[in-house]
């Protein structure tokens, strides 16, 4: 996983390098906020100026091992990632039109990364999953709560 961040930060130097109007998107979930391979690629898109590197993170405020602010509060989020020099915005991560529009808008000033924060709700519609960090690495789900999961899916 750490690869793919730091592969992101090199996919965008790529795009510079070969002249190319490449974007590179870069999909995080907030329990990641904790490694320091988030903030290092971070760091380094700043610095390079890699204007065409968005960053998302899904902010369900859960992790494996429980909520978010129980193992590692994350805030003021926005605020660090625009002290890394990243442009910065919300979203409701369930609102497909609101990120198209997001992602779509022009980049101010030209040539900083992008930070969007989508806030989301794990399990959202399943009653039985959403905000249960229970279903986080579920791997064994019995056969009642697959029938209750198809008549919520119906």
């Amino acid at each position: 996983v750490s690869q793919s961040r730091y592969g992101a930060v090199g996919i965008a130097m790529a795009a510079r390098i070969k002249n190319e109007n490449w974007k590179t998107f870069v999909l995080i979930g907030d329990g990641e906020m904790a490694e320091g391979s988030i903030w290092e690629s971070a760091l380094h898109a700043s610095k390079h100026e890699l204007g065409h590197i968005t960053v998302i993170m899904d902010y369900n405020k859960m992790q494996a091992s429980g909520s978010i602010n129980a193992v590692l509060s994350l805030e003021p989020i926005l605020q660090k990632w625009e002290s890394f020099g990243f442009e910065v915005a919300e979203v409701n991560g369930h609102d497909v039109l609101a990120i198209t529009n997001k992602l779509l808008a022009p980049s101010m000033p030209v040539g900083k990364p992008r930070f969007l924060l989508a806030h989301t709700v794990k399990g959202k519609g399943l009653s039985i999953a959403e905000n249960s960090s229970k279903w986080h690495h579920k791997a064994k789900i019995s056969v009642d709560e697959v029938n209750m999961l198809r008549e919520y899916l119906a």
